[in-house]
């Protein structure tokens, strides 16, 4: 959600992913992060969980990308509206 919040009128492809590389850097970290959590064992003992399987992380990222999604789509009818009034 942060790659679209960085607009209210330009979607994510016309402002580039990489535009803003701090931003990207650190969602990468944090999601790398997030995925060492559930497959390091020392840190799955740690933080007394379990491993996620393949499957459940791409239902995750799937389910993470509704915000996001549901923001670009929002910008996208606002200037189409705005183009037709």
């Amino acid at each position: 959600r942060a790659f679209g919040a960085r607009s209210e009128q330009r979607v994510i492809w016309q402002i580039g992913l990489f535009s803003n590389l701090r931003l990207f850097l650190i969602v990468t970290v944090c999601f790398s992060l997030q995925l060492a959590i559930h497959h390091v064992p020392m840190l799955q003992t740690l933080f007394q969980i379990k491993s996620v399987s393949l499957h459940q992380c791409v239902v995750w990222i799937g389910v993470g990308f509704i915000p996001l999604a549901i923001l670009e789509l929002r910008k996208i009818l606002l200037n189409r509206a705005k183009k037709f009034a």
